[in-house]
């Protein structure tokens, strides 16, 4: 039962990251714009870099989480 508690308040924070970008598509689309914009930041402010990379993989894992949620669902689309 514990486990199952750990795991909706995982994908309610999941949703609660993703509706901060505005839905499942923005959160996808500003993962891609800024994963482009990371390479030339990394090699000019490492500090910078690390710290987009840890943010987008934060989202890169909720999308993983909310896609998953869909997938059980049968598919029905996020919506906010």
């Amino acid at each position: 039962m514990m486990r199952w508690t750990m795991d909706s308040s995982q994908r309610g924070e999941a949703e609660l990251l993703i509706n901060s970008y505005g839905g499942l598509a923005e959160a996808k689309a500003y993962m891609t714009r800024y994963f482009k914009l990371n390479g030339g930041l990394r090699k000019k402010y490492p500090k910078v870099g690390s710290l987009i990379t840890s943010k987008m993989n934060e989202l890169q894992s909720a999308i993983a989480i909310v896609e998953a949620k869909q997938v059980l669902k049968g598919g029905e689309s996020y919506a906010n």
